[in-house]
């Protein structure tokens, strides 16, 4: 369990959380129990299989204190709301442009601009800081992703649109394995693989995700709008397609960077792994913790932030960017701007 920011992580499985008065009662496996004031709290985040009482979400959701549960993979099980905020003529707007196409396709092709922009960043960034692991393949595809998101300015269909996002993809991925700096075979990258992930690479990325889909449906919700009706991801009950739109220029300046760091970093070994009943790999506790820590360090750390042209915690670019969001379909701003790296 670590309290971090304002949010808690609950990563034991058998953890058992209950209310006491105004606190948070965790119990764990061992019978100990551990107490945080209400209070203190935002957003609690819990990888455990034990048990909520309902006590505890109803108060939970009377403060607006996010709970999710999540499975051990990462996924979103299941998310505990309190009233709904906002503007309730923002969703209005949200869900008319959501089906109003020259709109929607405007706003899906710059969230698609910013993920292939920044992992051409990501692969340009490597390439200025390790001169010694020149890579001609590395160097194609950094050229073949800026040559797709130029190519964004012509009007694209969906169809058109899904295409150039998914061959910039593959570009990306088959050169994802030379950012590894690690002579661990097992920590290798051969490939995307999800739903099960097959191997410890594709295990911390599509856990990176997950938490990053958490983080995002927060940032919207706190924007007022409504994370489940997007505009590049479809509509399916229970898919936070808003949350999955605003993830993707995130993807590489967030998950992807920090899922190399611990590779490259030596922060996490193929112990930190473990089969799961799928035929997947998943992340133990162990590996969770470190992911969890280091993820929140990343959070914190001071960056420059476009969208209000000052420093602050790298952790706040989810917000702004559902901030920035929430202003353009307001007709506050002329157009949605991805973040960019830096």
């Amino acid at each position: 369990m670590m309290h971090l920011l304002h949010t808690l992580y609950i990563t034991e499985l058998g953890a058992a959380l209950h209310l006491s008065g105004q606190a948070l009662c965790v119990t764990h496996g061992d019978g100990h129990t551990d107490r945080i004031p209400l209070h203190l709290l935002e957003n609690i985040v819990c990888f455990s299989r034990g048990e909520a009482t309902p006590q505890l979400l109803s108060a939970c959701a009377q403060r607006g204190i996010g709970v999710c549960f999540l499975a051990p993979s990462g996924y979103l099980r299941y998310r505990v709301l309190g009233p709904i905020a906002g503007n309730v003529l923002l969703r209005k707007r949200q869900y008319l442009l959501s089906e109003a196409e020259d709109e929607r396709l405007s706003l899906a092709t710059e969230m698609v601009r910013g993920k292939i922009e920044n992992e051409a960043w990501l692969l340009a960034r490597f390439r200025r800081n390790h001169p010694e692991a020149a890579s001609i393949e590395r160097e194609q595809a950094e050229q073949a992703l800026l040559s797709a998101a130029g190519s964004l300015s012509d009007r694209r269909t969906d169809d058109q649109l899904r295409g150039i996002e998914g061959n910039a993809a593959k570009a990306y991925f088959c050169v994802f394995d030379t950012l590894l700096l690690t002579g661990d075979d097992s920590l290798r990258f051969h490939g995307r693989s999800r739903r099960p992930p097959k191997d410890p690479c594709n295990a911390l990325l599509s856990f990176a995700y997950a938490v990053l889909t958490t983080d995002c449906i927060q940032a919207l919700t706190c924007a007022g709008l409504d994370p489940y009706v997007g505009f590049l991801h479809g509509d399916r009950p229970g898919k936070p397609s808003l949350a999955l739109d605003l993830m993707e220029e995130l993807r590489p300046l967030l998950a992807d960077r920090l899922v190399l760091r611990l590779i490259n970093l030596h922060m996490v070994s193929a112990a930190m792994f473990e089969p799961s009943e799928n035929d997947g790999i998943y992340l133990n506790k162990e590996g969770r913790s470190i992911f969890l820590r280091e993820w929140n360090r990343m959070k914190q750390k001071e960056v420059w932030l476009p969208p209000v042209s000052q420093k602050g915690p790298q952790g706040l670019l989810p917000h702004l960017q559902a901030q920035q969001l929430a202003r353009c379909l307001r007709g506050e701003a002329v157009s949605y701007r991805p973040v960019q790296g830096r």
